[in-house]
């Protein structure tokens, strides 16, 4: 999943800024990508019939599946935006397909070459129609599709993740409690549309919160499709009390005009914070950090260190991405609030994402500071959760009495 990602997060690099170091992790990754490619197609061409318009149409098929995806970013701008959508859909779709095709056929082989020894498998045997070679190909296709109907439930029935903290501050409400609602990664655009848009503003609003907060990555990355639909009408509808509030991550930077991306999300009544720190009616102070996509950001010493008399109040940070946790604990941070992984999102990133970060997904105390990375509402790319899951959070954050 990561090779899939970086290639498609590069090519926007690749186009508008050749000659940097990412255009040419870019090319790397690409002939990587071609050979996979053409090593999973050959082996299923393999399995095709004998008839030569079938393995013509096959050819045909596979260059658009691998390479459709790739020359629609490249001419995205030429491109009716539903033909754009489509070929993100499918382009993407495809990524997702491939891997599980890759790590099926390398299976296949596998057993092929311990055949090859021990001569296990029954050779040159047909069952009806097929072949063994046909029906091991369309018994991955069956677990594919399996896992794509799985993920898609996954993904359209996003889970509350309810968490408790406990703050020695004295509480700054009546009540003694302050709920937060989190949610990180809505990518809202070519893929994720209207309705979907709507049923992420009910997910959050049914939380009843007193504050919500979104944690980057609002947008997936061409403004073009955003405003075309008009989403901010939507997001408008989100409801608290105390207001809501986002940070910048790193696809708002990938729409690759940031200031409109801000213009957008305020636009929704969203009060974007940028490298900025603010009270919310006098009970928190919130921090919202730019994204680390900007080399130039402030540190998080330097956004505390502006804030007169902040130790009276609990701190709340969002920060897109979760690096330098240590930075959050030397800041007497309360809680800090992070996305960007989507906890791998496809079987077996989640499992690469335990190795890029101290944490990856979920809840986590260390020194006297509260951690929550979220795995998304959203999503890159189709609609699947393949080992993993959506959601939103509800934290409540108990003071003292």
């Amino acid at each position: 999943m990561m090779l899939f990602n970086i290639l498609s997060l590069t090519l926007d690099d690749f186009i508008f800024n050749n000659g940097s170091m990412k255009s040419y992790l870019f090319i790397l990754i690409f002939l990587v990508y071609s050979a996979i490619c053409f090593y999973v197609s050959y082996r299923v061409w393999q399995t095709l019939p004998d008839i030569k318009i079938v393995k013509i149409g096959y050819v045909i098929l596979a260059i658009l599946l691998a390479f459709g995806y790739i020359f629609g970013v490249i001419f995205q701008s030429f491109i009716p935006l539903g033909v754009a959508r489509v070929i993100e859909y499918v382009g993407s779709m495809w990524f997702i397909f491939l891997i599980y095709a890759l790590i099926s056929v390398v299976l296949i082989d596998i057993v092929r070459l311990f055949d090859h020894w021990l001569h296990v498998l029954p050779t040159g045997k047909s069952f009806g129609i097929f072949n063994l070679q046909q029906i091991a190909a369309l018994c991955v296709l069956v677990v594919i599709t399996t896992l794509f109907i799985a993920g898609y439930y996954r993904f359209t029935h996003p889970k509350t993740e309810t968490l408790d903290i406990y703050i020695p501050q004295k509480s700054p409400n009546k009540e003694g409690v302050l709920n937060i609602a989190v949610a990180s990664d809505l990518h809202l655009g070519s893929i994720i549309r209207k309705k979907t848009t709507q049923r992420f503003v009910e997910t959050i609003n049914n939380l009843n919160s007193d504050i919500i907060l979104l944690v980057g990555d609002v947008i997936n990355s061409d403004l073009r499709t955003l405003k075309e639909q008009e989403l901010n009408i939507y997001l408008k509808e989100l409801d608290a009390p105390l207001g809501v509030y986002s940070v910048l991550g790193n696809h708002e930077y990938i729409s690759r005009d940031v200031n409109e991306a801000m213009k957008f999300l305020r636009s929704a009544d969203i009060e974007v914070l940028k490298d900025d720190a603010i009270v919310v009616n006098h009970q928190i102070i919130l921090i919202g950090r730019d994204d680390r996509t900007n080399h130039d950001r402030k540190s998080l010493k330097t956004l505390v260190d502006q804030i007169d008399n902040y130790n009276n109040l609990p701190i709340i940070v969002m920060d897109h991405q979760p690096y330098n946790l240590n930075e959050v604990i030397d800041g007497n941070i309360t809680l800090s609030l992070s996305g960007h992984t989507h906890n791998g999102q496809i079987w077996p990133g989640n499992l690469i994402v335990r190795s890029m970060y101290e944490l990856p997904y979920g809840y986590m105390k260390k020194g006297n500071s509260h951690f929550y990375v979220s795995s998304g509402l959203g999503l890159w790319g189709p609609p699947f959760r393949i080992g993993t899951q959506s959601e939103v959070v509800l934290i409540r954050m108990h003071f003292e009495k």
